[in-house]
């Protein structure tokens, strides 16, 4: 039974609608079943629809038909079919026929493939610009070399409300149905699409801040309006400006690695070209500076050395698409492999060059301060030796300056709770170690909790209270006779205080810091046999 019942308005009688029209037919067949997939070849202009058919149903034979007028496929066996070429753009409808009952027949929807996407291929942004019109059906696509993802940003535009117009970004290569969704205008009113405050024309309309980012590499967004209220034709709409960018785009065929060199603090770039140029290479440029190569062949190109703070970022440009640059990751020096993690003790010997800046890191790889004490080591003026209680010279100084020329016996403690030391060494034109000049070469020990831990030993003395407000006590085990000589020295190495005494088998001094400023010192005790160095702090 079959019933069709209408109201008192408009009807096929009235010439507003198309006349029913019917088939009536047994049933006697069982309908094939199949899913369609849009397969595209944006590079050739056309699409294929990939047919999977898992039953054929009651017919042993299907036709695969189209409306665009290519040859039938005929098939007898379940699977997967590829039906095309058709041009990209043009809709086409595909029909599973059964040819004993039309009944049985299995049609697609209207298929039509997305938008080829355009390319993005370098960092540099894409700028667009559009201005809708009425009954807009429009889309913009995006796409990125695997790997990478995609950031749109609006500028500033003005859409009507979603009631009659719509803007939609898809995170995907189309909008099919599942394809999720970064942004969709979702308001009743008219609403501007940049940041707070972006719009010129339509200034009291609220703002999206649209600002999305892919988690593959494509992107599709779609524009659909009515026949009323659009940019083209209003005085209150700005056109929509925004910017389709490549997050983490790489040239294919290209890769990139730091070499660090740790004692200078400074590292170079090598841009791997494993992939075959064109006749006119490919050209590498460093973007922040302007350096740049040409690699005619596959190899390893260098740039640098540059300092552990400068930033370097790798264009790589062929010369057969000029306004293609693929850009490199912010490559950046790290600087953990550096550090030397011990409390083993470390003995190491320098003898420094003219024109030298060398650097070592050490940390303490347990809970206790970490300590550097020379054995040995001539400096001469002008040059300079630095410790820094970290990592760097953005940490505080601990120590600078030459030690009186002769840096026996400095030694200097970590105070930080990451337990590192840093320590630095410098030197002019004017002479050094290796033409003689500085006569004796560095030689230092690394390792834990050094200062005032062997108090009873016969090299080193205790030295209380720390911090103090004026008088300090120093200790010497019962193994010390002889001439003492105590100095107390700025931290750049300038002695402000000494004074001798004579001891027999150890015993206590008391030293008056009184008449000095408050501050940081270190205090030095000299016997015929050895010399010590602590660190002390003045603080009234």
């Amino acid at each position: 039974t079959f019933r069709v019942t209408t109201d008192g308005s408009v009807s096929c009688q009235s010439g507003s609608q198309q006349e029913l029209n019917w088939t009536v037919s047994c049933l006697d067949c069982i309908a094939p079943q199949a899913t369609f997939e849009i397969v595209q070849d944006c590079d050739n202009f056309q699409y294929f629809v990939s047919v999977n058919v898992t039953t054929l149903g009651s017919d042993t034979e299907l036709e695969i038909a189209n409306t665009q007028g290519l040859a039938s496929t005929f098939i007898t066996a379940a699977g997967t079919y590829q039906i095309g070429p058709f041009v990209s753009g043009t809709p086409v409808q595909l029909q599973l026929v059964n040819d004993a009952n039309s009944l049985c027949n299995l049609n697609s929807a209207n298929l039509v493939n997305p938008l080829c996407p355009q390319t993005l291929c370098g960092s540099t942004p894409l700028a667009e610009e559009y201005c809708y019109v009425n009954n807009e059906n429009r889309a913009w696509a995006y796409e990125v070399p695997p790997g990478s993802t995609i950031r749109l940003v609006f500028q500033r535009g003005t859409i009507e409300s979603n009631s009659f117009d719509d803007l939609i970004i898809y995170d995907g290569p189309s909008n099919a149905p599942g394809t999720p969704i970064l942004f969709e205008h979702s308001n009743t009113a008219t609403w501007n699409l940049g940041p707070e405050g972006s719009a010129i024309v339509s200034t009291s309309t609220n703002f999206y801040a649209v600002d999305v980012t892919t988690t593959g590499n494509n992107l599709y967004m779609t524009l659909t309006s009515d026949g009323s209220v659009q940019c083209n034709t209003s005085t209150t709409f700005d056109p929509f400006q925004w910017t389709a960018q490549c997050l983490g785009c790489q040239a294919p065929g290209v890769s990139y690695s730091l070499t660090q060199d740790c004692f200078s603090r400074t590292y170079t770039t090598e841009v791997t070209v494993a992939a075959v140029p064109g006749p006119q290479g490919f050209e590498l440029q460093h973007t922040q500076i302007g350096t740049t190569q040409m690699a005619m062949s596959p190899g390893v190109y260098t740039f640098g050395p540059y300092d552990e703070d400068q930033l370097t970022i790798i264009g790589v440009t062929d010369p057969n698409e000029p306004t293609c640059t693929f850009t490199s990751d912010s490559l950046t020096y790290d600087s953990e492999p550096c550090i030397i993690n011990t409390c083993q003790i470390i003995t190491t010997e320098h003898c420094y060059e003219d024109n030298t800046d060398r650097w070592y890191t050490y940390r303490a790889n347990e809970n206790v301060p970490i300590t550097i004490t020379f054995l040995q080591g001539v400096v001469l003026a002008g040059d300079l030796i630095t410790i820094y209680d970290g990592d760097g010279e953005s940490t505080p100084p601990l120590y600078s300056g030459t030690f009186g020329g002769n840096v026996a016996g400095l030694s200097v403690s970590s105070q930080n709770l990451d337990r590192v030391i840093t320590m630095r060494i410098r030197s002019n034109a004017s002479g050094s170690c290796t033409d003689g000049t500085a006569f004796q070469p560095l030689r230092w020990d690394v390792g834990c909790g050094f200062v005032g831990v062997n108090e009873n030993a016969s090299n080193t003395f205790t030295l209380f209270p720390n911090p103090t407000r004026d008088r300090i006590t120093i200790g010497l085990g019962e193994e010390v006779f002889g001439d003492v000589r105590v100095r107390v020295m700025d931290l750049s190495g300038r002695v402000v205080l000494e004074e001798p005494y004579t001891v027999r088998g150890g015993g206590m001094h008391t030293t008056d810091l009184s008449k000095l400023s408050s501050g940081q010192y270190l205090v030095q005790l000299a016997t015929e046999n050895w010399i010590s160095t602590q660190r002390i702090e003045l603080a009234r």
